[in-house]
């Protein structure tokens, strides 16, 4: 986005404020106004709420509440809270923070929202409270504990506060004005309205007079900084002086225009250096730039105090402009802006879409000697006429161009919008492309940036050595495919990414030749390679190579670099890597369990669709025991008819498993509300288990529903689910929006096993890795640590319960091992089995080219040393045409279950029965379950080797393997006393004889 740009919306938003600080009674006043630096906050504030966000009619889609930071140092918000309530509730919900406000900036909170309004900037942290449009209470708080009561002032921690409409407690006297779905409450810059360019910053302790209503006017942290009022400044200082264009290259005889949004304010310049007065010269007309030359100007209007000096700079460009002086050693063009002419390069491509041409590249075959300075350009001109090799001369505005849709997101690419091109001659050899990972152009090692623009440093940072070759020819040697060939829709196109084989030999590379990220590399020699120039682009999957370089210029869209080829692939050749089979072998005295993505499945899935996920399950990892299903649709797919129930989607993939050999699966998940768990409209997706019937068994208890949270109960000294399965806390605003986790009991054997399958919120909103915000914001992270705290609680729940508990947590977590997130589920009851695997290995999802491990299973820390972990990669590598099934590879765990002293006899101090007091009819069965508590902590099952007697053998008798049968003709009301002994210690069953034998 060009310079003006931005000034134009400073220049709207004040209009606009001033309009909504007249209309709510806050008239500015006709002479000077009171200093306000004293009345300045010195701590973070809020500065805006609006809760009306995605109802009918609103102005944008979501709830926000917006923070300013009224001080010269950046602030921290790790462990921070914004806190609401309702206008008269006592129960308060809470959007924990991370990351910094900087100084004199802001910081958007995302909330609740709806399907109505426009899409908020890219907010710096976001939550799911749903808050009311016109009334409420929101506070800013220093630490993550929920605040109790109807008003929180007084209560540790409270920052600030601000209850808006008609509620029952607020700063002050008084509340803030009410706002609507349409208007905001903002804090104002002083004493009377919010002034463009000053910081929200003003507060008395006054909600009523602090804040104003009107347009609402959202900012997050990458918004221009603005300073808060000092003591010599009011909200009745003019606006400054902006000109156009805003140089600082501009062609001799440019007229500058100065404009004031001030109705009626005068603007005084001069052209000499010194400082304007209000005797320097009435600005009257356009200003002609022959020189160089300095513009200073204030404006000034009676009652108003003068608008601060505004200082714009010009120098004549020169006579012959190059496209490494458009390009400049930064990210926007110094002519941003700017008319040029004649500008000579040769024509490198052309660029189609739709029915003719959309423009060209082009390269000055005579560069400059700064290798951070680009030779190549784009020339925007729909359907002209050039071809490779022509030398054309271009004349247009320069501009830096990004579509209105990704202006939160993505870099701006640099061109000239051509007014004319004339063709001086054609044929020319092209220039040589530059060599990339050679000479000045060697590959940036892990570093994207570092430094947030700060510095342009191409031999650092990689964002700045991709553009320092925008528009030019390149050259990528040895190139090797690091993510397979995807296909997009709109607009229709295909592409891989690749690396220079010889790129950062010391990175971590995954067994098929890919780049996998650490937690201190992304990886940014990546670069994509697209078909927009030359069409077709092969089915590559990682590790495959190219028998020759690639060739092409760099382009930037969709938030990142791209490499459009400008001549025909080299042929495709073989990397040999294959989709695996998993290595664990199934042991019948050991649980196999599987975490697997079946992406978006459901019975309406096409037959190969299922048949690839059925044979991934027999084949590649072996009939598990278990398999946690994340992204099981329901039974209509994406079709949204309301229907949530998903048992027909199983059966299709039951039926398919056992057609190909496998077990005859049984399913159970919990159905979600309608449209309430995120994923495809429409298509309800949740989490589930296939279950073999042969090798585990569901503990018998009622099922939970979509709405009713599952607890940790104690029976004998053995956790248990109060239902079998439940949701953890379907309540909880943390998984809003998002996928509910799914426990299960099941029994391995005589084993108890606690299951946890997750699908943590998605990382869509997170800012890209070559995306304008750098550091990336992580927006959708504070959301995946609000889960992981749950989880995390509901396994120390179980382990409190029983500490010798076997828990396994597992799904798709939508996050790396070492991020926020995983470190916080982990905790010190878990261990992440993932990270025990070589780094190379630690992948389930290829994402641009970096290969990044999203799915996971931990496990009880006690059991972490009898696991082996297995990611089956089968999926990610892979395109369609080489069977992937799913976008994601299943991950596979293997337990030994057994007690850890290797089967030496134990120290018994009691014995634990499941079922103390048993009822059978004549001729039924039914197994004991034994458990021996130990000396020295913990306990293990011993149903198998014990010792059983009956007092009635011939009406009740016990098998060794601690089955009991009542006799066929034992009679209604017989009883027998079992006596179970083991290890020094014994423990009696009663059993009851009832009914008559069936």
């Amino acid at each position: 986005m060009g310079t003006m740009d931005k000034e134009r919306k400073v220049q709207g938003r004040w209009r606009k404020r001033l309009l909504a600080a007249v209309l709510a009674g806050c008239v500015m006043p006709a002479g000077p106004l009171p200093q306000a630096g004293a009345e300045t906050a010195g701590h973070v504030v809020i500065s805006e709420v609006f809760g009306g966000g995605g109802s009918s009619g609103a102005a944008y889609r979501h709830d926000y509440v917006e923070l300013y930071n009224p001080t010269e140092k950046a602030v921290t918000l790790d462990n921070w809270s914004v806190q609401y309530a309702s206008a008269t509730g006592t129960t308060w919900q809470k959007t924990e923070l991370s990351g910094s406000i900087p100084p004199h900036g802001y910081f958007l909170i995302r909330e609740g929202g709806g399907s109505d309004g426009a899409s908020l900037p890219a907010p710096d942290a976001s939550g799911g409270i749903a808050m009311k449009a016109t009334q409420g209470k929101v506070a800013l708080v220093s630490h993550s504990q929920l605040l109790s009561g109807a008003d929180p002032a007084g209560q540790p921690g409270v920052i600030d506060f601000v209850g808006y409409g008609s509620t029952n407690a607020a700063e002050g006297s008084s509340p803030s004005p009410a706002p609507s779905v349409v208007t905001s409450v903002s804090r104002k810059s002083g004493a009377s309205a919010v002034v463009p360019g000053e910081g929200n910053g003003w507060d008395t302790d006054q909600n009523g007079s602090d804040f104003v209503a009107g347009e609402p006017t959202p900012k997050h942290s990458r918004s221009p900084a603005e300073p808060p009022l000092d003591h010599g400044s009011d909200p009745g200082k003019v606006p400054a002086v902006t000109a156009q264009p805003p140089g600082p290259a501009v062609p001799a005889g440019t007229l500058v225009k100065l404009t004031t949004p001030l109705e009626g304010a005068v603007i005084h310049y001069t052209l000499d250096g010194t400082e304007p007065t209000t005797a320097s010269p009435v600005y009257q007309q356009p200003i002609t730039v022959a020189e160089p030359l300095t513009i200073k100007a204030l404006a000034v209007k009676d009652g108003w105090t003068a608008s601060d000096v505004a200082v714009y700079s010009y120098t004549i460009q020169a006579d012959v402009v190059r496209i490494h002086d458009i390009q400049g050693a930064s990210h926007a063009s110094p002519y941003t802006g700017v008319t040029v002419a004649n500008v000579e390069g040769i024509v490198t491509a052309v660029a189609a879409g739709g029915s003719g041409t959309t423009g060209f590249y082009m390269q000055d075959p005579e560069p400059d000697s700064d290798p951070r300075t680009s030779e190549g350009l784009y020339v925007y001109e729909p359907n002209v006429r050039v071809k490779a090799g022509d030398r054309v001369q271009v004349s247009g505005i320069v501009k830096e161009y990004v579509s209105k849709s990704r202006q939160e997101t993505d870099l701006t690419l640099t061109e000239i919008d051509a007014t004319s091109v004339r063709v001086l001659a054609s044929d020319q050899p092209l220039p040589a492309p530059v060599v990339l990972g050679e000479g000045a152009y060697s590959f940036p090692h892990r570093v994207i940036d570092n430094d947030s623009f700060a510095r342009f440093d191409p031999e650092e940072d990689g964002i700045d050595f991709w553009e320092s070759v925008e528009g030019m020819l390149v050259q990528v040697n040895h190139p090797r495919v690091v993510g397979a060939t995807e296909t997009f829709a709109n607009p229709p196109s295909a592409e891989f990414v690749i690396v220079a084989d010889g790129a950062n030999p010391d990175e971590v590379r995954t067994p098929a030749g890919g780049v996998a990220i650490t937690e201190d590399s992304y990886n940014p020699e990546r670069i994509a390679v697209a078909d927009k120039l030359v069409a077709g682009a092969p089915a590559a999957k990682v590790g495959d190579t190219f028998a020759g370089p690639i060739v092409g210029v760099i382009d930037y869209s969709f938030a990142n670099y791209k490499l459009y080829n400008t001549e025909p692939l080299p042929a495709l050749a073989n990397g040999g890597h294959e989709r695996e089979v998993t290595a664990l072998e199934p042991q019948a005295d050991r649980v196999t369990i599987a975490s697997y993505n079946i992406e978006n499945f459901s019975a309406r899935a096409d037959a190969e669709k299922v048949r690839r996920i059925a044979d991934s399950i027999v084949g590649n990892l072996k009939r598990p025991d278990i398999v946690g299903l994340i992204e099981m649709q329901d039974n209509s797919g994406p079709q949204d008819d309301g229907v949530t129930d998903a048992s027909q989607s199983a059966q299709v993939l039951i039926d398919a498993v056992a057609k190909r050999g496998g077990p005859a699966y049984r399913y159970v998940d919990i159905a979600p509300e309608d449209k309430r768990d995120g994923g495809q409209p429409g298509g309800n997706i949740r989490v589930g288990f296939l279950y073999n019937p042969e090798r585990v068994r569901l503990a018998e208890r009622p099922a939970g529903d979509a709405v009713t949270a599952v607890r940790v109960e104690t029976e004998q000294g053995m956790a248990r689910l109060s239902h079998n399965p439940g949701r953890i806390a379907p309540a909880n605003p943390a998984f809003a929006n998002s996928r509910k986790p799914l426990a299960a009991e099941f029994w391995f054997g005589d084993k108890p096993l606690i299951v946890i399958a997750n699908h943590f919120n998605s990382k869509g909103g997170d800012g890209p890795l070559f995306g304008v915000r750098q550091p990336p914001v992580l927006a959708s992270e504070a959301q995946r640590v609000e889960i992981a705290k749950a989880v995390n609680g509901f396994v120390r729940d179980i382990h409190a319960a029983d500490p010798q508990a076997n828990v396994v947590v597992l799904g798709d977590l939508n996050d790396f091992p070492f991020s926020r997130p995983l470190r916080t589920l982990e905790g010190d009851v878990l261990r992440n089995m993932v990270e025990t695997l070589p780094a190379g290995e630690r992948y389930s999802y290829v994402y641009q080219g970096n290969s990044q491990a999203l799915d996971h299973i931990l496990v009880s820390r006690h059991l972490a040393e009898r696991t082996t972990v297995d990611i089956v990669h089968i999926n990610a590598d892979f395109t369609g045409e080489q069977g992937r099934a799913s976008d994601h590879d299943p991950v596979l765990v293997q337990i030994d279950l057994s007690e850890r002293n290797g089967g030496q006899s134990p120290d018994v101090r009691a014995l634990i029965v499941r079922e103390r007091h048993v009822k059978l009819r004549p001729g039924s069965e039914v197994r004991l379950q034994v458990a021996a508590v130990l000396g020295k902590g913990g306990r293990r099952d011993v149903t198998t080797e014990c010792v059983y007697t009956s007092s009635e053998p011939d009406l009740v008798a016990v098998s060794p393997e601690g089955v009991i049968r009542a006799a066929d003709h034992a009679k209604n009301s017989d009883r027998a006393v079992l006596t179970v002994s083991y290890g020094g210690q014994t423990a009696q069953v009663q059993v009851t004889v009832t009914g008559e034998a069936e």
